[in-house]
């Protein structure tokens, strides 16, 4: 049976995707790296999902700007960890649902640990590793893409993003060939949720808007929001 471990920093609905997806393959044997107190979170939420999937408790992560030596310290073992799990269980595939922490990014630029497996990362956000128009950078206040960010994006085989503008941007731009995983894909309690709201004859509003995710996040435009609620 095949090994396969999922980094995640990412809210649990998208986490959640993945882990349904690859159950329903039935040949792989589910390891989940995360912050041990997301651990019991998890369970709690989907006990009949994660009940045999196997946790990775990774150190709780601490604020670079007010403890510096905790959270250097916290990066550093993370990665040592992962690293040396890897190795001992040898793990096959590896698949990183984004990553947001940049000293652990860092780190993996310098010295990839998965090279000897199949790798995927997923993108939600283009300028997180990619060059883009200057005039974006100035009207959303981004920074410019640095040289370890691009190198840690080269040491995957796969790369992953959200929607069909996203995928086109890297096609067209870096000869990079993206697979989409939608953020349409997501809990049926959601989306049962959202369809009796909007269902709804009783309520007075005229005006119903749903929209998925941190609407206040200057990274995420109004393609993005009717991307996830363009149901085939």
């Amino acid at each position: 049976m095949k090994k396969i471990l999922l980094y995640s920093e990412c809210h649990e609905p998208y986490l959640e995707t993945f882990v349904t997806l690859l159950k329903l393959l039935n040949d792989r044997k589910i390891f989940i790296a995360t912050e041990e107190k997301k651990h019991d979170w998890l369970l709690s939420t989907n006990p009949k999902l994660y009940t045999d999937v196997n946790f990775i408790n990774l150190k709780d992560g601490f604020p670079m700007k007010k403890n510096p030596v905790k959270a250097t310290k916290s990066v550093l073992n993370n990665y040592k960890i992962i690293k040396k799990f890897i190795e001992k269980e040898k793990v096959t595939e590896f698949v990183m649902l984004e990553l947001y922490n940049e000293k652990l990014k860092l780190l993996m630029s310098l010295n990839f640990p998965f090279k000897n497996m199949r790798s995927i990362l997923t993108v939600h956000n283009i300028h997180n590793y990619f060059e883009i128009d200057e005039r974006l950078l100035r009207k959303y206040n981004l920074h410019k893409v640095r040289k370890y960010q691009k190198k840690f994006v080269q040491n995957f085989d796969k790369i992953v993003v959200l929607n069909d503008r996203m995928k086109d941007f890297l096609e067209a731009n870096y000869s990079i060939k993206a697979y989409i995983m939608p953020f349409r894909l997501t809990k049926l309690s959601y989306i049962e949720k959202r369809d009796n709201f909007l269902n709804d004859k009783t309520s007075t509003s005229k005006v119903k808007f749903v929209v998925p995710g941190n609407v206040e996040s200057k990274r995420k435009d109004y393609y993005s929001i009717i991307d996830s609620f363009s149901v085939q």
